[in-house]
């Protein structure tokens, strides 16, 4: 594909929709792009600080980023819904199992829900960072962070599973059957 406009700015994340098999990103000054097989597409946000994260599922499009920065559309993206979470310097991961249901993770071990159409405080894992969040349904979801952080939900309850490092954990993906690929600072 071409150059998305405006990448002099910096890509920070790029995520597929399984739905419709378009490319989303994001960047500073609350820029996110669209890639729908033959161009890119600047779309507004309505934020502008820098988004760590986008995700996508059809129509409903969900970014995170500094300052606690929260963006949410669920009509592709013609009309989004930003705000800040003013108790969380950095959002740095979202993620959801369908158009319903998306978390976000970021500092102090914070986890975000939207559900019936508002953002609310849903959990808080271990106090330090959360980086990245991925899953497969609402019963398997992965999330890790500072100090080899990596919890998993199983629709009940959040485990805290061990992975014998103390090394940041940054990006994390859901591979089934109850496995995940994990990776962060230092070649981890």
């Amino acid at each position: 594909p071409q150059p998305a406009p405006n990448a002099s700015l910096g890509i920070y994340a790029l995520r597929r929709d399984p739905i419709t098999d378009s490319i989303w990103g994001t960047g500073a000054e609350g820029t996110i792009w669209k890639h729908d097989g033959a161009a890119w597409h600047v779309k507004e946000s309505g934020l502008e600080y820098l988004l760590h994260d986008i995700w996508a599922h059809g129509d409903t499009v969900a970014a995170v980023g500094e300052l606690g920065s929260l963006m949410i559309s669920t009509d592709g993206m013609t009309n989004a819904t930003a705000s800040t979470w003013p108790s969380i310097p950095d959002l740095h991961g979202v993620w959801g199992p369908d158009a319903d249901t998306v978390y976000a993770v970021g500092e102090d071990g914070t986890v975000l829900r939207w559900l019936e159409g508002s953002w609310k405080e849903a959990w808080t894992l271990g106090g330090q960072t959360l980086y990245g969040i991925d899953g497969e349904g609402q019963d398997s979801v992965w999330v890790v962070g500072a100090m080899g952080g990596l919890y998993f939900y199983n629709g009940v309850d959040w485990l805290q599973l061990d992975t014998g490092g103390v090394k940041t954990l940054r990006t994390v993906r859901a591979l089934g059957a109850g496995r995940a690929l994990v990776a962060g600072d230092d070649g981890t």
